[in-house]
């Protein structure tokens, strides 16, 4: 029988995800609110965290957060 720890999952809401990304799409200013409190490695879905990547680095770069801006980081990046 496999030890206890290996059946543990961590815990994971990928609705949350999704919300905290939406919400920055929304309003791309909230970003700098969101990074106080959580950074990529906070997602569970690794697509989650490569998207909250991307909006770091446009940020950083101060573009615009998109979805067009954002598509080209991702396709850029492969």
């Amino acid at each position: 029988m496999p030890e206890v720890a290996e059946l543990r999952v961590q815990p994971q809401d990928l609705l949350a995800e999704q919300s905290v990304l939406g919400s920055i799409f929304i309003s791309p200013d909230k970003l700098i609110t969101v990074r106080e409190f959580i950074g990529p490695e906070d997602f569970y879905k690794y697509s989650h965290k490569v998207i909250f990547r991307a909006m770091i680095r446009l940020s950083d770069r101060n573009d615009a957060i998109d979805a067009t801006t954002v598509r080209t980081i991702l396709d850029d990046q492969g």
